[in-house]
């Protein structure tokens, strides 16, 4: 409920985080958009108006562009 809100945002902004600095060093990971990373182009922003915190989500992208994606979802 509303109760445990701020603290479920805490741990899924701290997840995001972990899980976004993991896939920047994976060797089959080719980017990774994350505003908590610091070379994020969003990063001040975040920094700004979301109190340092980048949010619960980001996206990425596979080497081996849309088919490599294809294959990981499936």
């Amino acid at each position: 409920g509303m109760e445990t809100l701020s603290l479920r945002m805490e741990r899924h902004c701290d997840n995001a985080l972990a899980l976004a600095q993991w896939l920047q060093k994976h060797p089959k990971v080719e980017w990774v958009r994350y505003a908590g990373l610091p070379d994020d182009p969003y990063h001040a922003l975040a920094q700004r108006y979301l109190g340092g915190k980048g949010g619960a989500v980001f996206t990425f992208g596979v080497k081996g562009g849309r088919e490599a994606g294809i294959k990981l979802v499936s």
